[in-house]
């Protein structure tokens, strides 16, 4: 949220090209790890998260990435 110039409990929409700063795909990474090495075994996880609602692409993608659905 840092990076999108956003505290954490900011509830204001985050610019429209937020998914495409350089920034996001490491953050994608690190996440995409932590699903992988704690749920790769799960038929079933979930995630709350207090800012899902602005980050719902980025979870989204994640779990098509991992074959699972939100």
């Amino acid at each position: 949220m840092n990076e999108l110039g956003r505290a954490w409990n900011d509830p204001s929409a985050l610019p429209p090209n937020w998914l495409s700063q350089s920034t996001v795909p490491s953050y994608q990474n690190a996440l995409s790890e932590i699903v992988a090495r704690d749920f790769h075994d799960s038929a079933l996880w979930a995630v709350k998260d207090p800012r899902l609602s602005l980050l719902l692409p980025l979870w989204a993608a994640l779990a098509e990435e991992h074959n699972s659905q939100i």
